[in-house]
């Protein structure tokens, strides 16, 4: 399904209308320290957009910014998807993906990530490399996840997507479609 020119994932406003203030109040939370962290390469390295997708409130950036560290991961590479301002993250042997290592506060961030990436993504074991301040890899590696595209290859542009092109001209309107509306998890 498509909002606009964008392509916004469907899941997410399918968990928009289908929640209820009483779920949120009924899930389980887990303890942070259980949860593996997931390297995020699209239109999640958007901070505005990372920051509403955990907290609700696109401005909470500042938050977000304390869960987050730059990283890489070895053996993949990040496609636009054909009509679709997001990307897609698939093995390929000799490429890189830079973007952010997210960890999360509890449960409940974890799952807006996997309602807000749908079914079209299958979350995938890995090991990504922390980047140091220079942008550099440095010797520290963790366990995380990826969402890894699950669609056909053929709606893949095969181009690099591009993070500044979609901050630049696109991120202000995925901003303005989700106003208001907030990810149950």
């Amino acid at each position: 399904m498509i909002f606009g020119p964008y392509c916004a994932p469907t899941s997410i406003a399918v968990q928009i209308m289908e929640s209820t203030a009483e779920e949120k109040d009924v899930l389980p939370q887990e303890s942070a320290a259980n949860l593996t962290p997931v390297f995020v390469y699209g239109t999640l390295c958007a901070v505005p957009l990372l920051a509403w997708a955990l907290m609700g409130d696109a401005s909470q950036t500042d938050a977000v910014k304390k869960l987050i560290r730059p990283a890489r991961v070895e053996g993949f590479a990040r496609y636009g998807i054909k009509s679709c301002d997001y990307p897609a993250a698939v093995k390929c042997d000799g490429s890189e993906i830079r973007g952010y290592l997210v960890t999360f506060t509890n449960s409940s961030q974890r799952k807006k990530l996997d309602d807000f990436e749908g079914e079209i993504y299958s979350p995938t074991h890995l090991t990504a490399q922390v980047l140091n301040q220079n942008g550099e890899p440095s010797s520290q590696c963790v366990d995380a996840e990826i969402y890894l595209w699950n669609g056909s290859l053929e709606n893949l542009t095969m181009e690099p997507w591009d993070l500044e092109g979609f901050i630049e001209e696109r991120l202000e309107d995925w901003l303005d479609l989700f106003d208001g509306m907030e990810l149950v998890g």
